[in-house]
């Protein structure tokens, strides 16, 4: 591991460590950012999609330009619903990351 990655890792392991509500919502939009642990867990690409919203939401700036990160992000598929999903772990993380992004 590299010093800079550590150092951001800290940076954002010591606002986690605050346990605020907002140390809470970073939580929840990072833990979306990957998406459903099982394939299926939501019906089509539905997962993909959504994953895909909080990725736009959460990090602008990447949407044109993500060098070197293999994500991603954009789908116009994405219908702007809401899934319904198969996992509940899942499902938590997402609706609790649009909610700490403002999205519905």
């Amino acid at each position: 591991m590299t010093t800079r990655l550590r150092n951001e890792l800290n940076r954002i392991e010591k606002f986690l460590l605050k346990g605020s509500a907002d140390s809470a919502r970073l939580w929840n939009v990072l833990s979306a950012l990957r998406g459903p642990d099982v394939s299926g867990d939501v019906s089509g690409d539905g997962g993909k999609c959504f994953t895909i919203r909080v990725r736009r939401n959460a990090f602008p700036k990447l949407i044109k330009n993500h060098p070197g990160i293999p994500a991603q992000f954009d789908d116009p598929s994405s219908s702007g619903v809401l899934p319904v999903t198969q996992s509940r772990h899942f499902d938590n993380h997402i609706r609790s990351a649009f909610a700490a992004l403002g999205l519905k």
